[in-house]
């Protein structure tokens, strides 16, 4: 599963990857591809799951 983030334009900015050790988070990493780095984790809103095949 993927974890995009988008502007409020809908274009993709970055990714949220999520760590997971024996069923708890165990790690959360915020990657983007924007020149400026976020300094907040971005709402909810602005988060779009999609499953691999």
């Amino acid at each position: 599963m993927d974890a995009q983030v988008l502007d409020a334009q809908g274009q993709y900015i970055g990714e949220l990857l999520v760590g997971v050790e024996d069923g708890a988070l165990a790690g959360l990493e915020y990657a983007w591809v924007t020149v400026r780095m976020p300094i907040a984790l971005p709402p909810v809103e602005r988060i779009r799951l999609t499953s691999w095949p």
